[in-house]
């Protein structure tokens, strides 16, 4: 097997197996990943099923085609998986500052302060309407929180009635509603 410093990094990335690697293997990989210029390595490698090669795809991509939206959310995106918040809120912070009206920043925004109380984050849905008036998806964020706050029963959103892929409700479907806990309230059910 070659060397991962070898100048064919995107040909050695098209065999190399992450799993078997010995953990020398792999730091070195994420070194030549992390200087290198070839964008079909980079692609490959933001496509591992090893997320350590993945952040560092990702990171590459990020640093070399800084306007790139894109490469900002998948960024987040990982890093939200692996825990790692600070440095996702960091990553979507900057994307948000290159596309202040990208609705897919919005959502990702409002996915990332979703530990807040219901009153801060409704608040914090606020300060987005201005930018995205009409959008179905903070529209119903802020009619939800809104339910919770005054104690109504709110829609819970059946996986199959997400548009596949996002977190944005699909306008007019049916979702079950449920009474927020210790209301009382006996008009759960279907609707």
């Amino acid at each position: 097997m070659a060397h991962p410093l070898d100048p064919e990094l995107g040909n050695l990335l098209a065999g190399f197996s992450f799993e078997r690697a010995s953990p020398a293997e792999r730091a070195c990989l994420v070194a030549a990943i992390a200087a290198t210029n070839d964008p079909l390595a980079l692609a490959r490698a933001a496509n591992s099923h090893d997320m350590v090669v993945r952040a560092a795809a990702l990171r590459r991509r990020a640093e070399l085609e800084p306007d790139q939206v894109d490469h900002l959310l998948n960024l987040h995106r990982l890093l939200v998986s692996q825990g790692e918040r600070d440095e996702a809120w960091t990553v979507l912070e900057r994307a948000a500052t290159l596309a202040p009206r990208d609705g897919r920043i919005m959502r990702a925004q409002l996915a990332a302060r979703c530990d807040l109380p219901p009153a801060e984050l409704l608040a914090y849905a606020h300060t987005f309407t201005a930018r995205f008036p009409g959008d179905p998806f903070l529209t119903f964020v802020i009619d939800q929180l809104g339910r919770v706050l005054e104690r109504e029963p709110v829609v819970v959103l059946e996986p199959a009635r997400r548009r596949p892929g996002t977190h944005e409700a699909v306008p007019g479907a049916p979702g079950r509603v449920t009474a927020p806990a210790g209301s009382g309230d006996s008009r759960a059910g279907a609707r």
